[in-house]
């Protein structure tokens, strides 16, 4: 009987859906122009990426072509340490720049894995432990040895958003299912 009562309250204060819902946000792709990395990046340097696929115009924006230059910043960057610690990036594509001069901001696709780059901590299996005298030095190892650095190669591909529709709700991304 409660949960009919809540069901009923709900359905009261619920909003209707309205036609206008946003639509999937213009995705595009890119390629780095620079090798990055977290041995000799760090957080706040710049990096340049061109566009692979070029998009047509649409949401108030201009067509786009392929080989348009972009420019971003590494938002976040640690380095690799002691303790199996894996070095990691995070990049943060800002906008393209048109012909004209006129920039076109984009962004990293949030659910895309390219956006944050994590190395490995190259750590024995957690397993090991409860060996009877390998314990200790699986223990050891992972204490003392250090984790991999991240190098993202000339050329790596990005997916990239194309405007800042999805900051207002104004469009939406899925999964990409690999």
């Amino acid at each position: 009987m409660l949960t009919s009562l809540l069901l009923a309250a709900l359905l009261q204060t619920a909003q209707p859906v309205q036609s206008g819902s946003p639509a999937r946000c213009v995705e595009t792709t890119a390629t780095l122009d620079v090798q990055l990395s977290t041995t000799i990046n760090v957080a706040g340097d710049a990096f340049t990426f061109t566009l692979v696929d070029g998009v047509e115009a649409a949401s108030g924006y201009p067509a786009i072509p392929s080989g348009t230059k972009g420019y971003g910043l590494l938002a976040y960057v640690t380095h690799a340490g002691a303790g199996g610690k894996a070095g990691m990036l995070v990049l943060e594509p800002r906008y393209v720049v048109l012909s004209g001069g006129r920039r076109i901001p984009v962004m990293a696709d949030p659910v895309a894995d390219e956006r944050v780059v994590s190395g490995k901590s190259k750590n024995a299996p957690g397993g090991a432990d409860f060996i009877p005298g390998i314990g200790l030095m699986v223990d050891g190892y992972n204490a003392l040895h250090r984790g991999k650095e991240v190098v993202l190669p000339k050329g790596t591909p990005l997916l990239l958003l194309v405007g800042d529709d999805l900051a207002t709700s104004g469009c939406f991304v899925t999964p990409h299912i690999q």
